[in-house]
């Protein structure tokens, strides 16, 4: 599922999900953003779950990186515990915490790490689809039990990694949501973009 069209982001409506950073000959990074700033480019707000910003991670724009050096946090500063989310993932947090009412939904679509996210939240937009995405990082269990008042309306479409981890994922989505909640897994990877 993960790739997403870079283009996408420069559009008005994706700059409050994700923003593609200036090289550093035009921008001055601060001493606390992830070295080299040439290489971690791509960078998405991570929120709490009322809505609120809380951090953001970088992602780096090179291929040819190991895993473990694709993303990372400013320095001193976590991610974790947090949730990625788009306009209508954010509107949602507000919603389930009292702050906003809530709009007419299809499901929220819970993701792993930030390319699924923008990836989800893109083919979202492109289709018109009323999908609020959610991404989850290391940690993030503990945002989806705070979500207690879950609107039993609402399901939750878990599209996490078919390895280990997003088995793991999903579970703990299952185990965190109210009763009532309808989750069930699905493989956007198998469909063609915009169906369900």
């Amino acid at each position: 599922m993960r790739g997403f069209d870079m283009g996408w982001l420069t559009m008005p409506e994706t700059r409050e999900l994700a923003r593609i950073l200036p090289p550093p000959e035009r921008y001055p990074y601060p001493t606390w953003w992830p070295y080299p700033p040439e290489v971690y480019r791509l960078a998405l707000l991570a929120f709490e779950p009322d809505g609120n910003v809380a951090s953001i991670q970088a992602r780096a724009i090179r291929a040819d990186l190991p895993a473990k050096d694709k993303t990372r946090n400013p320095r001193g500063f976590s991610y974790a515990g947090t949730l990625f989310a788009d306009g209508r993932g954010r509107e949602f947090l507000r919603a389930v915490r009292g702050a906003e009412t809530l709009a007419a939904l299809e499901a929220v679509v819970v993701t792993e790490g930030l390319t699924d996210t923008i990836k989800l939240a893109q083919v979202a937009c492109r289709y018109g689809r009323r999908w609020a995405v959610l991404g989850m990082v290391a940690g993030s269990v503990n945002a989806f039990r705070s979500l207690s008042d879950w609107p039993t309306r609402v399901p939750c479409w878990v599209a996490t990694d078919g390895d280990e981890a997003g088995d793991r994922y999903a579970l703990q989505v299952r185990e965190a949501l109210p009763v009532g909640v309808t989750v069930e897994r699905v493989d956007f990877s198998s469909r063609q973009e915009g169906e369900r």
